[in-house]
């Protein structure tokens, strides 16, 4: 039996890597740190939002970021965009009237196999193309 692989998005990667003071901050840094833990998908593009939200504003410098981004491609599964994952975007944009970014996380997900997407930004629920449900993990 194989596992259910699963997409995680930016906003649950920022909130593993940087925790607020408030209360509802560490309570979703605890829950991102908790998906992250496994195995995971994510995109070429989910690690360049991260990448400028952690300089911008987490500060960290050139070789944090180059030590995280050389750990993503050791411990979890990067993808690249290809001309199929932006017509598949455009796809879900037209059907599920999400925004450009999203459908383009949203695409490479599906194009990988993957049955779950984690995601705080997109609807809590949704299933696209009857195979890709979006779980907001904070709800």
């Amino acid at each position: 039996m194989t596992a259910e692989r699963s997409f995680v998005d930016t906003n649950i990667w920022f909130y593993a890597f940087v925790c607020g003071e408030s209360e509802d901050d560490q309570r979703k840094n605890k829950i991102a740190q908790h998906l992250v833990k496994s195995r995971r998908e994510l995109s070429i593009q989910v690690i360049n939002e991260l990448s400028v939200n952690l300089i911008r504003k987490a500060k960290y410098n050139e070789p944090e970021l180059q030590k995280l981004i050389e750990s993503f491609f050791y411990h979890h599964r990067v993808h690249a965009l290809t001309r199929q994952t932006l017509t598949c975007a455009s796809t879900i944009r037209s059907r599920y009237a999400i925004s450009f970014w999203d459908s383009l996380i949203a695409s490479t997900a599906l194009e990988n196999d993957c049955a779950t997407l984690y995601s705080e930004d997109m609807q809590n629920g949704l299933v696209i193309d009857h195979s890709l449900t979006i779980i907001n993990p904070f709800t």
